[in-house]
């Protein structure tokens, strides 16, 4: 049995035209990488095959990070060049309620490069129904699927949203942004009026568009809404090394302008996250603010390579 591990590690995975990948690195990291830097054609076995593979050896991962960084340096040192993927260095988050109850939920998993918010359909507080309870479900889900391993770190954000739908099965709806960084791009899909922006050298280069109906109905999620996930808005842009990702709610951006994220960007993740709120809750307090929750997830992009 032993022996037959070893040999389906060696196995070679073809994943686009003259682009292949060992197997033997045991995480989606590798698998992402050695497609960028491999072209050897012997043995090939599907990508199926790998991710199953990967999510039945979950103990080395580390080491398949450790074989994926000699490898890169060695790779750089020959070709003069760094084409590493992307993973977060920092995130932080910040959450401001209008009351004692907060509708906005989200969710960081920092192992498959994932972030996540929601914000929850205050009207339904009107039929008695926890506003919030929609929002924090969906994200309860969306994290166990990706953290058990039931969906590997190379899924979509379009799968995992429809996944986390298919098991949200409580009264209410939400707004939802999930952003997630896969390979060397940014992969965000939305429903609602969430958003993404992305910061490249202090200045704004992305930012997704909004999804409503009517100015006071935003698409949503939910067991009782006809919106759903394949009405969703995909966007995938490409990442570079200190690109800045924020995702907000809509009690967030209604109060801010682009710009005045831009003067919010500091050291750190959470800092800047930080400052994005109390600068929303300011102006939220003012005659034209709005109030609302209040919550952003910052991330800050990094490489592996070093060299």
């Amino acid at each position: 049995k032993k022996n037959t591990t070893k040999r389906s590690m060696r196995r070679w995975v073809t994943m686009a035209p003259n682009r292949h990948v060992r197997k033997n690195n045991m995480s989606t990291l590798a698998v992402d990488l050695f497609r960028q830097m491999d072209s050897d054609k012997d043995g090939v076995c599907t990508l199926e095959e790998v991710d199953e593979f990967l999510q039945q050896h979950p103990d080395i991962e580390k080491a398949a990070k450790d074989i994926v960084r000699k490898r890169m340096q060695t790779s750089n040192r020959q070709r003069g060049t760094c084409r590493a993927s992307l993973s977060f260095k920092d995130v932080g988050v910040s959450t401001v309620g209008k009351g004692q109850k907060n509708e906005d939920a989200w969710f960081i998993s920092r192992g498959t490069d994932t972030l996540c918010i929601a914000d929850g359909v205050g009207g339904w507080e009107r039929y008695g129904v926890n506003a919030g309870d929609y929002s924090k479900r969906f994200t309860e889900h969306g994290l166990n699927l990706l953290e058990k391993g039931v969906l590997s770190r190379m899924t979509s954000p379009s799968l995992i949203l429809e996944a986390a739908f298919e098991r949200t099965r409580v009264v209410g709806s939400a707004a939802v942004c999930i952003a997630a960084i896969r390979g060397s791009s940014l992969q965000v899909v939305n429903v609602g009026d969430c958003r993404c922006l992305l910061v490249r050298n202090g200045k704004l280069v992305m930012s997704t568009d909004i999804q409503m109906h009517s100015p006071q109905k935003p698409y949503q999620l939910g067991m009782q809404c006809g919106d759903s996930p394949s009405d969703a808005e995909v966007t995938t842009y490409s990442l570079r090394d200190k690109d800045i990702i924020i995702l907000i709610t809509d009690g967030t951006d209604s109060n801010l302008r682009e710009s005045d994220y831009l003067s919010c960007i500091s050291s750190s993740a959470q800092d800047t996250a930080a400052a994005i709120t109390s600068q929303a809750s300011i102006n939220a307090a003012l005659p034209s603010g709005s109030l609302d929750d209040i919550t952003c997830i910052v991330g800050e992009v990094s490489s592996l390579c070093s060299i």
